[in-house]
């Protein structure tokens, strides 16, 4: 999607509401998307490492910028941070 920044949130209940914040914070970088746990993408979490929640940041050249298998709100906000100031 676009040109820039896209997180993908994985989640096999509810979304962790500290990482929408986070994406919330700098919706002029990056967009995000929350995929749900389902048995039609239960290989996708496993290829991933995800067990129950995590996440991954695409940069706009395709590579992985970041990823957590797990809510790692507060290390995404400060990776985001390191790399761009907000306004």
């Amino acid at each position: 999607k676009g040109t820039g920044f896209h997180l993908f949130i994985f989640t096999k209940d509810l979304p962790d509401k500290e990482i929408i914040n986070v994406a919330k914070k700098y919706k002029n970088i990056l967009s995000f998307e929350i995929i749900f746990f389902s048995l039609k993408n239960n290989l996708l979490f496993k290829r991933f490492g995800i067990k129950k929640n995590g996440c991954y940041l695409i940069r706009p050249d395709l590579h992985i910028a970041f990823h957590a298998n797990n809510s790692q709100a507060k290390e995404l906000d400060r990776y985001l941070k390191h790399f761009f100031s907000l306004r």
